[in-house]
């Protein structure tokens, strides 16, 4: 699979099926950033599918594949930082997801549909914290500490965040009302590269059994050069 754009690609997320790539990228007229979409098996060119003043980055995508989530910045000219939810099967315009007057950052929607985790506060102090999706009732704050970048395990009975150089996790043990046990170390002391611009700086197996993230020692060291993505790779186990 080559480049979906060239230049400036930032967050994406996958449909429920594989079948599009949403993603952020420059849009190569105004310095904004807007998102695009592009058929995974590049049958067509990528199209511009939305765009505003601000910068928009995808977050998430909804598990079937009705709603898609992401960060709308104007950072440099008013500071706002708000977290954005669009449907992707009714028309309509993208509505604000959090009334609240701290900054918004991202957003992951849990694979079952019923939450939606996100980290929100200022850089210096951004927590973690959990709602009812998608009518966003009740507030669970997740991160005892900072906490960055959330991830999901696939059968949403996890919930993965960075917290600067570690990666903690927390056990869903209550749906109704929802609650967590407390924070642990998942993986200390991991080597990422700068802070985080939460927009995936690890990810998690469809079976839940392996996370997957880029070792910035071994890439310093030239010892990792390049990196690929293999398409259909089960068709060559035939």
């Amino acid at each position: 699979m080559g480049p979906v754009r060239s230049g400036g690609a930032r967050s994406f997320a996958w449909s429920p099926h594989g079948d599009f790539l949403y993603y952020s990228a420059d849009s190569g007229t105004d310095n904004g950033v807007d998102i695009y979409r592009r058929p995974a098996d590049m049958r067509a060119d990528a199209e511009e599918f939305l765009s505003g003043p601000g910068n928009l980055f995808v977050r998430s995508i909804s598990a079937d594949g009705e709603f898609l989530v992401f960060a709308d910045t104007d950072v440099i000219n008013t500071g706002a930082y708000d977290i954005k939810v669009l449907s992707l099967t009714e028309p309509g315009d993208p509505r604000v997801m959090f009334n609240r007057e701290a900054q918004e950052v991202t957003a992951s929607i849990s694979p079952n549909g019923k939450w939606v985790g996100y980290v929100s506060g200022p850089q210096d102090d951004r927590r973690v914290f959990v709602q009812g999706f998608p009518d966003l009732g009740g507030v669970t704050q997740i991160s005892d500490g900072h906490g960055d970048e959330i991830l999901w395990a696939p059968d949403s009975s996890r919930l993965y965040y960075r917290s600067y150089s570690d990666i903690m996790v927390v056990d869903v043990i209550s749906e109704d009302p929802f609650d967590v046990s407390a924070p642990e170390i998942f993986l200390a002391d991991v080597l990422f590269e700068g802070d985080a611009q939460n927009a995936g700086s690890f990810d998690i197996s469809l079976d839940g059994e392996s996370l997957l993230m880029v070792d910035w020692g071994l890439a310093r060291t030239g010892e990792v050069s390049r990196y690929s993505l293999i398409l259909n790779w089960f068709r060559d186990l035939n």
